[in-house]
């Protein structure tokens, strides 16, 4: 079986790469990029490479680009892992080929991915989740601001009294927006892999750190189990019928609730938490592992490395220490996405993405 793993810069990337390789020796991983520096510096876990011409954002032009590896290698299966690229795929999804076969409907992935979708469809099925406000002007202090269609912390912004909304109603603004309330607590993540709106393995984690340290991208994350996300997140993709990947962000309040925030249906950043940890959200579609995990010790903690470091530093500054003497004290036992030691030229990869965005 041939594969095809897209965006391999990103640390999701590289450990669902290096999991399949290690799990599977009858699966050919090939990967691709858009950065034209991957061609020198790319995980070590995979067979073959291709810088594809077209960026992303160029919409058609890349995906005619991505088809073409997928076409010249006759690939099987593609997983891609980045937000945007899904957006272009599942506006084509009619026009996809069968390596996409196991991904839902482009409705049913356009009513996970638009938050004020989902927080509509939340409400009817009485599922707990933040007060979504009308405009900012009516917001009732603490809440926050987000972009309707953009993933994870991209351009959110948190308003936590009377002048920080004065402030924020003078300034410009792009894109859609959403304004909802502030919960109070730390975040969470139940991810899933389903078919059909049933979900056939899940699992649950609870973010340790942040990187911006309020509210950013998770990058160190441990265990964590809570009914109610799982109840959520059933409950929804039954609803909307989705297949494939999808991760659903909570806000966990004093009292062990579960707020939900957000959907991400693809593959989400902190995919190695599962994996490291026992769940196989591939078994589904590659079959049973020929070469199973070695059974580690439990509850083992994951991290974005090297981002993990400026978020330590962060949390420095701040003196939140108590934050940074946990990672320092299972720093034994931690497992990064990418592996300087193990895959160098995978743990250098992250400055192929910081380059591009600079």
């Amino acid at each position: 079986m041939k594969i095809l793993i897209t965006d391999i810069s990103s640390p999701k990337a590289i450990a669902i790469a290096k999991y399949i390789k290690r799990s599977y020796s009858g699966v050919t991983v090939i990967s691709c990029d858009t950065r034209g520096i991957s061609g020198y510096i790319h995980t070590r876990y995979t067979d073959k490479h291709y810088v594809l011409p077209a960026k992303i954002r160029n919409g058609k032009e890349y995906l005619r680009s991505l088809l073409s590896v997928i076409d010249a290698e006759k690939i099987d299966l593609c997983f891609p892992v980045n937000n945007m690229e899904m957006k272009v795929l599942m506006r084509h999804r009619d026009e996809l080929p069968r390596a996409f076969g196991y991904l839902g409907s482009r409705e049913s992935f356009e009513s996970l991915d638009n938050k004020a979708a989902l927080h509509s469809l939340a409400a009817a099925l009485s599922i707990p989740a933040p007060k979504t406000y009308k405009s900012v002007g009516e917001a009732a202090c603490p809440f926050v601001i987000k972009p309707v269609d953009l993933s994870s912390s991209k351009g959110i912004s948190y308003i936590f009294d009377a002048a920080q909304k004065r402030r924020y109603q003078k300034a410009a603004h792009g894109p859609e927006l959403i304004c909802q309330e502030y919960i109070s607590g730390f975040g969470a993540g139940y991810s899933v892999f389903c078919a059909g709106g049933e979900i056939l393995c899940g699992f649950g984690h609870k973010r340790l750190l942040e990187y911006p340290i309020a509210g950013g991208t998770s990058v160190y994350r441990e265990n964590y189990a809570n009914s109610g996300m799982r109840d959520t997140a059933q409950k929804i993709l039954r609803k909307v019928n989705w297949s494939g990947f999808v991760m659903f962000e909570f806000k966990i309040d004093g009292t062990d609730k579960a707020f939900l925030i957000e959907a991400n249906p693809r593959i989400w950043g902190s995919i190695n938490q599962g994996l490291e940890n026992g769940t196989n959200y591939f078994e589904f579609l590659l079959g049973k592992p020929d070469r199973p995990a070695s059974p580690g010790s439990a509850g083992i903690k994951t991290y974005y490395s090297p981002l993990v470091y400026f978020s330590l530093l962060g949390y420095t500054l701040h003196l939140q220490l108590a934050r940074v003497k946990l990672f320092l004290n299972n720093i034994s036992s931690n497992k990064g996405d990418a592996s300087l030691l193990d895959d160098p030229m995978g743990w250098f990869s992250f400055f192929n993405i910081a380059y591009e965005k600079n």
